[in-house]
């Protein structure tokens, strides 16, 4: 599904994979699933995306619906993986999962800091759910895709649910941090429908309704 001149979402991927097209190629952000290879593959097929032109897939954090397919991906676009510094030994399986977040490990290429910029998007480290959690801001369409800081559920922000974040109360502030750092009219999360108008108004309801 085209969001905008230049980001996709993957048709039906269970945790969302996005994809942003450059002038040098394109970008997958996040995995997903490992039922999301098929699915993947299948739509830059489908939408003439050239395999040989993924300049790197991007993930968020290291958790499995995220990086389900990742190793598989990698393997079959032949393209680097990107990924926060506190993310990569859980992704290499240098660090040890915690139990039910186990997946096939793939190396880490290009480990990543808060304010890199990876082919025009910008990197927003935002620690909370995972150490190394990232956000990404890509300002040449005012999008900010936000990971699992956030979820959309019929059309209503919510905190990812506590219990699946290392540290609830840093995961809160790294949403206020994002909305006050960059300035964004998209916003992009992992799990819920894509907010395509008045994203940036929209994080703030539920950044007010932290105080009640």
């Amino acid at each position: 599904m085209k969001l905008s001149r230049s980001i996709h979402l993957v048709d039906n991927s269970l945790a969302n994979v996005y994809i942003v097209t450059t002038n040098k190629g394109y970008l997958i952000i996040d995995a997903g699933v490992p039922e999301n290879f098929i699915r993947v593959i299948s739509y830059l097929r489908k939408n003439n995306f050239s395999l040989e032109k993924c300049l790197g897939i991007i993930i968020t954090h290291y958790h499995s619906d995220h990086t389900g397919c990742l190793a598989d991906l990698k393997e079959m676009l032949k393209t680097k993986v990107f990924a926060h510094k506190e993310e990569a030994p859980f992704i290499s399986g240098k660090a040890k999962l915690p139990r039910g977040r186990e997946f096939k490990h793939t190396d880490v290429d290009v480990e990543v800091n808060d304010g890199d910029l990876i082919y025009g998007l910008q990197v927003i480290h935002t620690p909370g759910h995972t150490p190394g959690s990232i956000c990404l801001y890509y300002p040449a369409e005012k999008a900010l895709f936000i990971g699992d800081l956030i979820v959309n559920e019929n059309n209503i922000l919510t905190e990812i649910p506590t219990q699946y974040s290392l540290d609830p109360e840093k995961n809160r502030e790294a949403i206020k941090h994002v909305y006050e750092v960059v300035d964004f009219e998209l916003l992009l999360p992992s799990h819920g429908e894509p907010i395509l108008k008045n994203g940036k108004e929209k994080l703030l309801t539920l950044i007010k309704s932290f105080e009640k």
